[in-house]
């Protein structure tokens, strides 16, 4: 634009380009950060699905063994666990899946209600399921 022989941006120019600039840069701020935050998610969330299979494994070996609760740390994780008996019962003998012949004696079955408490470390609260497990023994 030419006035009186001055060559240039107005003011005004330069403060719509500046508001343009700026909105933009917010905006993808806020882009950025909500990738980082369901990045966070994603990796909290892996990790807690990890933990349970481990854990899963872990409680059905204790509950063999007898044990109705327990505790522990889990890949970082500070866990609590209780089981309630539903029902028991004597099965057959059973096929063992190695040899593919009958294994000899009863068993008897027991399916719990499990409640697992898993406690992250800081200040996220902690995260309590709720599932059944079946376990088995002579």
């Amino acid at each position: 634009m030419t006035r009186s022989g001055h060559t240039g941006f107005s003011l005004l120019e330069v403060l719509v380009a500046s508001v343009i600039l700026f909105s933009a840069i917010a905006a993808a701020t806020l882009v950025v950060r909500g990738a980082a935050i369901s990045h966070d998610r994603a990796r909290e969330t892996i990790r807690l699905a990890e933990t349970m299979t481990d854990l899963g494994d872990r409680i059905q070996l204790q509950l063999l063994d007898g044990n109705k609760k327990g505790e522990g740390y889990q890949n970082g994780l500070y866990y609590q666990w209780q089981a309630t008996l539903l029902k028991e019962e004597v099965s057959y003998p059973r096929i063992d899946s190695d040899t593919l012949t009958e294994a000899h004696g009863l068993y008897t079955v027991s399916l719990h209600q499990v409640e697992l408490t898993l406690s992250p470390p800081g200040l996220a609260p902690p995260r309590t399921f709720s599932y059944q497990e079946l376990a088995w023994r002579k």
